[in-house]
């Protein structure tokens, strides 16, 4: 799979991804949606990668790049999470 494909792939999976529990982010729930919709994509992510990408954020920060995605916006957080996710492809993935 391309770069851009896979940015893409990356990409529709977070939009309105942030799952939310009481008194904040669901993060196992994020990350267990976000393996689920790129392996639906065809695409391999290492869970544990994930979790370390998701915990550099903030239950706010992380609510406020969902809201920016969902909207269309990209902001440097949200270009810093994707580069980070993307970075948890395998190669050849």
């Amino acid at each position: 799979m391309t770069r851009t494909r896979i940015l893409a792939a990356v990409a529709t999976a977070a939009v309105g991804l942030t799952l939310t529990a009481c008194g904040g982010v669901d993060r196992e729930g994020t990350r267990d949606e976000l393996i689920s919709q790129l392996e639906a994509q065809g695409v391999e992510i290492e869970g544990d990668c994930v979790d370390a990408a998701l915990d550099k954020y903030s239950d706010d920060e992380l609510t406020e790049i969902d809201d920016a995605v969902g909207n269309g916006e990209s902001t440097p957080e949200s270009d810093a999470l994707f580069a980070e996710l993307i970075s948890c492809i395998p190669a050849g993935s």
